[in-house]
């Protein structure tokens, strides 16, 4: 008789783990795992006592649907408390425990880590894997660090070479930009809007940005950020600038592939997934040098914008006016990087197939799965 699957236990099917591990590895099986913690917090928020999109990071022992029986545990920025009764990996953006820094939980946090169930911490990128061991070494705890592993998150293909030729042929009246970023300002909404603005004095471009402007976050400020100045310049520009406040994700890599630039100058991300979209639609991108961008996009296959960093990579918009000269930065570096790129159409193209190809070699879906099995094997032997 065959032996049944291994199975693996996730708990929220947030875009984190739909990207980085639902589904990932095809020879085990996935099943949902409701926590405890969770559905504590679904209670807490309908009656006002918790902030709704901000779940707990942690993980209490809970009942899988129906009932499977599970093998391994993997979080998505998450840790187990009490430690786990089954083995755990889990997938982080920034480190772990998370959110956990100025509360009583970091205690727990930290002794869950440092117990035989959790098997692996894989972090999304080389910056992840940094902040992880300064946090570590701000606590002592050294022996985390053996634990690290690094997988950038998997892409598809989403064009071919015939596709992408005759879209750069097809471009000799008029470049096309795509931007997309559900937090507007934070992405570089705003800067794009303005630096193309500024560059089509020069050169026939149409752009497609993706994103509402009507809410800030908190790499945002109505003291910056002006809802009222996005709804003038669309409206003055609209023959060319095409605003969408929302457009469902085929949608846009359908309309990426008839663009031939990418666009993510973001403020603050944790990595840049529609980066690796764009890339694997054929186009080159124009982003900033923050956090694990520079390990998805270079002056080699993209355009890198540089702003003042933080000694951990990030961008400071701490106060308003730093948040205003971090904006003047993005949006000069859009002006320039884009006139560069315009004044050498075939250096689109030939980063476009480059670009094309750092997702064929560096993030195969196929790789992926096979170095996340590899990983559940090891968490299991």
């Amino acid at each position: 008789m065959a032996s049944r699957p291994l199975t693996i236990g996730y708990v929220n099917p947030e875009y984190g783990s739909q990207r980085n591990i639902i589904g990932k590895c095809s020879e085990w099986e996935y099943v949902r795992v409701r926590s405890f913690a969770s559905l504590g917090h679904k209670v807490l928020c309908r009656i006002g006592l918790a902030e709704k999109g901000r779940p707990p990071y942690f993980f209490i022992g809970g009942v899988p649907e129906g009932m499977s029986h599970i093998d391994l545990l993997h979080f998505w920025n998450s840790v187990c408390l009490p430690p786990s009764r089954r083995p755990y990996v889990t997938s982080f953006e920034t480190t772990v425990p998370r959110a956990f820094s100025n509360g009583r939980l970091i205690a727990l946090g930290l002794k869950s880590l440092l117990s035989k169930q959790c098997r692996k911490l894989i972090a999304i990128s080389e910056h992840a894997r940094a902040r992880q061991i300064a946090f570590d070494a701000e606590y002592g705890i050294r022996e985390l660090d053996e634990k690290l592993t690094v997988l950038h998150p998997p892409q598809e293909v989403l064009c071919n070479d015939i596709d992408l030729a005759t879209r750069n042929r097809d471009c000799r009246n008029g470049m096309r930009f795509i931007f997309v970023g559900k937090d507007f300002f934070r992405k570089g909404g705003a800067e794009v809007a303005r630096a193309l603005i500024e560059v089509r004095k020069d050169f026939p471009v149409e752009a497609f940005v993706i994103g509402n402007y009507e809410y800030v976050d908190y790499a945002s400020s109505w003291e910056v950020d002006s809802a009222a100045e996005m709804r003038k310049l669309f409206s003055d520009n609209e023959s060319w600038l095409h605003h969408f406040k929302f457009l469902p994700n085929p949608k846009v890599v359908e309309l990426a592939k008839t663009c031939q630039i990418g666009l993510l100058p973001t403020r603050d991300d944790t990595f840049g997934y529609s980066v690796l979209e764009f890339q694997a639609c054929g186009l080159p991108c124009i982003t900033t040098d923050i956090r694990a961008l520079p390990e998805v996009n270079n002056d080699g296959i993209g355009w890198l914008v540089n702003v003042p960093r933080l000694p951990n990579g990030c961008a400071d918009f701490s106060t308003t006016e730093k948040m205003r000269e971090l904006s003047r930065t993005i949006e000069n570096g859009l002006v320039e990087k884009s006139r560069e790129a315009l004044s050498s159409p075939e250096s689109i193209a030939a980063k476009g197939v480059r670009a094309l190809n750092n997702i064929k070699a560096n993030h195969s879906p196929e790789t992926y799965g096979r170095r996340l099995g590899a990983i559940y094997e090891e968490a299991l032997s």
